[in-house]
């Protein structure tokens, strides 16, 4: 089974490409699929590509589905931003 994941984008690099909050880790993905992608939002992650920007209420449920809790909840996403 294949899974995306929301991220939170920390910064936009070159062309194409974002670095992302993921859960605490920095991880660079590809903006490619999801051009319009901006720093400060959320978006989902599948396989090193955003695939679909997200609202944060669709984050928390999808977080809940998983039967995570939302990491903007739990103040992370500070370790990504000090990168």
């Amino acid at each position: 089974m294949c899974l995306a994941i929301p991220a939170k984008v920390v910064r936009l690099e070159d062309e194409g490409l974002a670095v992302v909050d993921l859960h605490g880790a920095s991880l660079r993905v590809c903006t490619a699929l999801a051009p319009e992608t901006e720093a400060g939002e959320w978006v989902l992650v599948h396989a090193g590509f955003v695939i679909q920007r997200l609202a944060e209420a669709e984050v928390a449920e999808i977080w809940e589905a998983l039967g995570q809790s939302d990491p903007s909840e739990r103040g992370e996403g500070s370790a990504a931003a000090a990168n």
